[in-house]
């Protein structure tokens, strides 16, 4: 630690707030996400957009955690500090809309998300995806 802060200058800090700028807040806030959320080819009030909101909001923590980093690359969110506004765009493919996947560009912080028929298939498509985040970035890809 001392290579990068200097020793001397750690009793500005008290335990507490050490620990809370070298392990962050474990706390997400969504409050943060919804109000720097903008809508591509879709309206906040969209029945699909409720359903997925309504879906991240019921996720476990370490689910949450999951959703954060196959959005952003980050498992945590604190403040605001990207350079633009979390998206949410209207699903570019077409098919039978309950069997495709959302697609995330977490470079540009875009999600793009069918308007799946249910709530509870809206929250397994989110699950899964986060799940096999890894394997389905930028892929093209309907199960």
């Amino acid at each position: 630690m001392a290579a990068v802060i200097p020793i001397d200058k750690l009793n500005l800090f008290t335990a507490a707030q050490l620990r809370e700028l070298i392990c962050l807040n474990q706390e997400i806030n969504l409050e943060v996400l919804e109000e720097n959320t903008v809508y591509e080819n879709c309206l906040r009030t969209d029945l699909h957009i409720e359903n997925f909101w309504g879906a991240i909001k019921s996720l476990k923590e370490s689910e949450l955690a999951k959703f954060i980093d196959y959005i952003a690359r980050r498992s945590k969110l604190i403040e605001w500090d990207w350079p633009h506004k979390f998206t949410i765009a209207k699903h570019s493919k077409s098919g039978a809309v309950n069997t495709l996947i959302p697609i995330i560009d977490n470079v540009i912080f875009r999600l793009e998300l069918p308007a799946y028929t249910s709530p509870e298939i809206m929250k397994e498509k989110i699950i899964f995806a986060i799940a096999h985040n890894s394997k389905f970035d930028s892929l093209d890809i309907n199960i």
